[in-house]
């Protein structure tokens, strides 16, 4: 039977209802902390003219203190929070990369041509292009005639700013971070230093020694030779070495970006091949795919939930290129840098920040040009700790004060998860803090201008310090 609500009884549960949200708004302003905190907050930034500082607290979903938060400054690496909230909106959680591996003339046991076409993985590693080679052995080939390197879907994408492993450039075939490793250790005392290079199968030359010495750490330097370092008998860089190293000290591994990632993905690809019996009888070189190739394997990468936690931990400026390239898809296989910075400043945008409050050149904050403000990258936090699709995924790619990533050897007196940033003159700090009783609050402090780095890290101690102690 139906039943029927009087107009009396209808008109007292919209007076609840009313009432109900009139007792949340209450709630949700309540009063701030208690001034002694915003006067302890307030002396510590004194000092501090050029640093912008807001506190957040979600369970009121209010600001608790702000200090110049709608400044735009230079945020360094925690710009990479926009980058992954851009992504994981865009993108989502489970997206993959892939990397397609196509022939043409294929004729029994034999390729006439052999294609190797990147799609942006950033986690592209010698184990991967293992497992391209054992496919192809396994799907019967034989011999090779041309193996083609194809990276041309990218446009305008980050160059290679240095020798240093975070100035390696994004390539949409990347490999291995774009980047070589060294290993050096001690020999005997008097004895020239072990060198090792991986990938091994990257022909890479290494000039001068490193002498082993019977006491101290010693110093020694490993630098690209200028010009690329190449000559007419190695594809591969040519490296120089000197100095000491001790004899009692721990092998240590040097990171080196590289600059021709084609001929590197290329040369160690062709020599797995050939380790695996599969003869590349005309060499390796660069080329696009032609539409009438045959497709032979698609390999996927992991997903971005998980190549995000790598981005943050770390604060790769590799990856935040590739992932800030994959944003940037114009059209199916087709990316340009410029559309990738359009999508962030897209989603700044959507997230109410004003325009003048942010300038965004790159997806790593490594440019010295970026702007942003505390206010901004505080809303990205938000974002993503409202998103019921990926915020554990986000709180998962952030550091853990004293235990992981970039923030391994910071030891607050509260627990922070967070995302750190360091230029010159620029130190910078946002994630959440959580004291004794598990609550978290939001916080963004970037500090500009930055003479000292020690006095910049007292700072974001103390800082957290007070907040805890005052929130507990």
């Amino acid at each position: 039977m139906r039943r029927t609500v009087s107009l009396g009884r209808l008109l007292a549960c919209l007076a609840l209802g009313f009432l109900s949200l009139f007792l949340t708004s209450i709630s949700l302003a309540k009063t701030p902390p208690d001034s002694s905190l915003t006067s302890q907050l307030s002396s510590l930034l004194s000092h501090h003219p050029n640093a912008g500082f807001i506190l957040y607290d979600p369970e009121s979903q209010r600001v608790l203190y702000e200090r110049d938060a709608r400044r735009p400054l230079k945020p360094a690496s925690i710009l990479k929070l926009v980058t992954t909230g851009t992504a994981m909106h865009e993108l989502g959680p489970q997206y993959r990369f892939k990397t397609l591996v196509y022939g043409r003339r294929l004729v029994g046991s034999d390729a006439g041509e052999v294609y190797l076409r990147g799609g942006g993985a950033p986690d592209l590693t010698i184990e991967n292009l293992w497992l391209l080679a054992r496919t192809l052995k396994l799907r019967g080939v034989s011999s090779i005639g041309k193996l083609f390197i194809d990276s041309t879907a990218f446009s305008g994408a980050a160059e290679r700013s240095g020798q240093r492993a975070y100035q390696a450039g994004a390539s949409a075939l990347a490999f291995n971070f774009n980047s070589v490793s060294f290993y050096i250790c001690p020999a005997g005392s008097g004895a020239p230093a072990r060198i090792t290079v991986d990938p091994f199968e990257y022909p890479v030359r290494v000039d001068g020694s490193i002498q082993t010495i019977p006491r101290g750490a010693g110093q020694f330097r490993l630098d690209e030779l200028p010009g690329g370092g190449r000559n007419a008998s190695f594809a591969a860089p040519v490296y120089r070495v000197a100095g000491t190293f001790g004899h009692n000290r721990s092998c240590e591994t040097v990171y080196r970006s590289v600059e021709d990632v084609d001929s590197y993905v290329g040369t160690v690809f062709q020599r797995l091949l050939e380790r695996l019996g599969v003869r590349v009888r005309e060499g390796i070189r660069a080329g696009k795919t032609p539409a009438d190739s045959s497709l032979i394997y698609t390999l996927e990468s992991r997903p971005l939930a998980q190549i995000i936690r790598d981005l943050n931990h770390y604060s790769s400026n590799f990856i935040a290129e590739q992932l800030l390239m994959a944003l940037g898809e114009v059209t199916p296989g087709t990316f340009e840098r410029d559309f990738g910075l359009r999508k962030l400043e897209s989603y700044l945008s959507r997230l109410g920040i004003p325009a003048g409050e942010y300038a965004v050149f790159d997806g790593s904050g490594l440019s010295h040009k970026n702007r942003i403000s505390p206010y901004a990258i505080l809303q990205v936090l938000r974002d993503a700790q409202a998103s019921i699709d990926w915020d554990v995924e986000f709180a998962r790619s952030l550091a853990v004060s004293g235990r992981t990533g970039t923030l391994e050897k910071r030891h607050f007196t509260p627990l922070v998860r967070g995302k750190t940033g360091t230029l010159d003159g620029v130190k910078s700090l946002a994630g959440f803090v959580i004291n004794k009783n598990s609550r978290r609050f939001l916080f963004v402090l970037i500090q500009n201008k930055v003479s000292s780095g020690a006095d910049a890290a007292r700072l974001e101690e103390r800082l957290l310090d007070r907040i805890s102690k005052s929130m507990s």
